[in-house]
């Protein structure tokens, strides 16, 4: 089965405050990036998988040392859910503190904006609460029954997240 594996990693000096609960701090200094890979093969570790496309992003301007904080794993799935994902933190950041940081500062004619998935102030209770709405509506979703089967067994998975888990 074609599994599609999402991931969490952050700078290794955030990895105990944001496996700890606690808000990272704002723009630039306390990110997460939230991506997204693939694997054909049923026996390869999500661990695993996710460590070897983040190393593809290494060369790419990771500028200090991160680490893999949370791994899930879903059946293929055939939209983007990192834009899904990312949106329902933001929601979350808003919420509770006001205005997303992107949308307050406008973008300058040359500027180079990070990538998609990089998140900032976050903290690791509200992106558990996005992952588990969009566990949701996939269940809410789906509708063959194998599939469910499949999705089920991959969240039952996903229940053992965390690297020190």
């Amino acid at each position: 089965m074609k599994r599609t594996i999402i991931y969490v990693f952050t700078p290794k000096r955030l990895q105990r405050d944001y496996q700890s609960g606690l808000r990272l701090p704002d723009f630039p200094l306390g990110w997460i990036k939230i991506g997204k890979t693939s694997s054909e093969n049923d026996k390869e570790d999500k661990w695993d998988v996710a460590y070897n496309c983040i190393k593809q992003e290494i060369p790419n301007g990771l500028n200090e040392p991160c680490v893999l904080v949370d791994v899930f794993e879903y059946p293929e799935l055939q939209d983007n859910p990192i834009d899904v994902i990312c949106n329902m933190v933001k929601k979350a950041i808003d919420e509770l503190f006001g205005t997303f940081c992107d949308e307050q500062v406008e973008q300058s004619k040359y500027e180079i904006m990070d990538a998609p998935g990089y998140i900032y102030g976050v903290s690791r209770p509200q992106v558990m609460a996005a992952i588990t709405k969009f566990e949701r509506d996939l269940l809410i979703n789906i509708k063959d029954h194998d599939k469910q089967e499949s999705l089920i067994d991959c969240l039952r998975k996903n229940d053992e997240t965390s690297i020190n888990s």
